[in-house]
C-alpha cells in the first residue's frame, strides 16, 4: 500500500510539474512574441521584469522535472531545503550565464558601449533581470517545497 501511495504521489507531482512547464512555456512564448513584434520591450521599461520572473520559474521547473523523472535515481533528497538549494542554484547559474550571453551579444554587435553608458543603465537592467530571475526561481522552488510536504 505504501509503495502504491508513493507511486501515485510521484505521478501526481510529475503531472502537475508537466502542466506547470507547459503553462509557463506558453506564457513566456506569447509574452516574448508580443514584446518583440509590438516593441513592448522598448515602450514599457518594466515589460522584461515579468518575463524574467517567468524565465526563472521555468528554468527551475525544468531542473526539478529532469531531476525527478526517475524517483529511484534522483539527485533530490529527503530534506526539502536541499532540493530548493539544488534547483534554485541551478537556475541562478543559467540566469547568470544568460546575462553574460547578452553582454557578449552586444559586444559582437559593436554595441558594448550601451552596457556602460546611455539612456538605460545596463548595470541596473542586468541586476533587475537577475533579481526577477531569482524571484521566479525561488517561487518555483517554494512551490516544490509546498507540494512535497
Amino acid at each position: 500500500e505504501v509503495v502504491l501511495y508513493i507511486d501515485l504521489f510521484c505521478y501526481y507531482n510529475k503531472y502537475m510539474l508537466r502542466l506547470q512547464l507547459i503553462l509557463s512555456t506558453a506564457l513566456i512564448l506569447i509574452g516574448h512574441i508580443v514584446g518583440s513584434f509590438f516593441d513592448v520591450y522598448q515602450k514599457l521599461f518594466w515589460y522584461d521584469m515579468p518575463m524574467h520572473f517567468l524565465g526563472g520559474f521555468w528554468i527551475t521547473s525544468v531542473i526539478i522535472y529532469f531531476l525527478t523523472i526517475h524517483p529511484r535515481h534522483t539527485l533530490f533528497h529527503e530534506t526539502p531545503w536541499k532540493n530548493i538549494i539544488i534547483s534554485f542554484g541551478g537556475a541562478m547559474i543559467i540566469s547568470i550565464s544568460w546575462e553574460f550571453f547578452e553582454m557578449f551579444l552586444s559586444y559582437f554587435q559593436n554595441n558594448l558601449s550601451c552596457y556602460f553608458i546611455g539612456p538605460k543603465n545596463r548595470y541596473v537592467d542586468t541586476m533587475l533581470d537577475l533579481g526577477f530571475d531569482m524571484l521566479g526561481a525561488l517561487f518555483a522552488s517554494l512551490v516544490l517545497l509546498k507540494r512535497n510536504k
